[in-house]
């Protein structure tokens, strides 16, 4: 064959592949274009959803894994328009506040649509798992399962499968929360036990007692030989709190402990004696003072279950705060119990204070 012919024939192959390899590349991409392609969910399509008689939903929380898609069909993946947390929270959120309904939130775990073979129908299944919620507190949880069977349009189908099932979920909520109104209340509330220990949790702590006076022998430290006071007293308020939470409300117990700490008090020589250890008994006792303050003080607060923790860490701090500055006062005033007048003046003031205080 003449090399002009040959190259002619090289020429129209390369041609003919290149037209089959455009042709396979554009059908890979239309392939991908519908596999990528989105189905919009429409929640327009009611004017009204379910209106409860004991509650009402302040917001739909979205607490699946994947926030996006919720489940495939043959068209594509399943969407709501503007996520779902959002497109259910304005489809549901139907009614304004209402003291004699419970606020809750509805979280949905897991909410999937799928799509099966049967027959000259389409099937499209559902799988539910919804949870209540007053604030971070978990009324109850309820999961299951349904499906529904069309031969006309897929997008009612689904939409009717959604809402059907999630308004049979708030509609059996509703009976629960009619059956349990005693202990679902709209209104947070917290009920405050404050305790005064008795008993230390550590080894070195002396608990504060009207009837336990300290001895020479409590100031176990090394003293301080830089210090111009010939003793020194640990003494402190501490404070830890438990809680339980059913329903909306709270049960908190406060534990109160005023304490002397043998290893972090001491008494050199020359202060072993009635009168260093009579000023070092009225410290501790203005630590007990301060500590009953904060026991009243915490059981007259109006604590709030959002952040109750906040509100007893401000009390104590305050009371802290005002023990310092009175201790504080009472070494300046007497000069570390050097001025005999004055130390008795407190001593007299400070036992009326304690006597005053319903803790001891």
């Amino acid at each position: 064959m003449h090399p002009a012919c040959i190259l002619l024939y090289l020429l129209r192959e390369l041609s003919v592949k290149m037209r089959s390899y455009i042709f396979s590349v554009f059908l890979l991409c239309l392939s991908c274009a519908v596999e990528a392609q989105e189905v919009v969910i429409n929640m327009e399509q009611s004017n009204s959803a379910y209106a409860a008689n004991n509650y009402y939903i302040t917001e739909v929380i979205d607490d699946r894994n994947q926030n996006g898609s919720v489940g495939k069909i043959k068209e594509g993946e399943l969407m709501f328009k503007n996520g779902l947390s959002e497109t259910l929270t304005e489809y549901f959120q139907s009614e304004t506040e209402d003291n004699d309904k419970v606020p809750v939130s509805m979280h949905i775990k897991q909410l999937e649509i799928t799509e099966t073979n049967s027959g000259l129908k389409r099937q499209f299944n559902i799988k539910l798992n919804i949870a209540y919620y007053i604030g971070s507190n978990k009324l109850i949880e309820y999961s299951g399962s349904a499906y529904n069977q069309s031969r006309g349009g897929y997008k009612e189908a689904i939409y009717r499968l959604i809402t059907d099932n999630i308004i049979s979920n708030m509609k059996g909520f509703d009976s629960w929360v009619y059956k349990n109104k005693d202990k679902v209340t709209a209104k947070p509330t917290i009920d405050v036990e404050v305790i005064l220990a008795t008993r230390p949790d550590n080894a070195n702590y002396i608990m504060y007692s009207t009837k336990r006076k300290l001895y020479i022998t409590d100031f176990q430290a090394e003293p301080d030989d830089l210090s111009i006071g010939a003793a020194a007293t640990s003494s402190g308020i501490g404070m830890n709190y438990t809680s339980s939470t059913l329903y909306n409300h709270t049960k908190l117990t406060v534990t109160v402990t005023v304490y002397f700490d043998r290893s972090r008090s001491w008494m050199k020589e020359n202060g072993k004696n009635a009168t260093t250890l009579m000023h070092e008994q009225v410290h501790f006792d203005i630590t007990a003072i301060k500590g009953c303050e904060l026991k009243q003080r915490i059981e007259q607060a109006e604590l709030r279950q959002e952040n109750y923790t906040e509100q007893l860490k401000e009390l104590l701090y305050t009371v802290q705060e005002e023990g310092d500055k009175m201790q504080k006062q009472y070494d300046k005033e007497t000069q570390h119990g050097t001025i005999i007048d004055k130390q008795q003046e407190w001593k007299k003031k400070v036992a009326y204070m304690v006597k005053q205080q319903t803790c001891f």
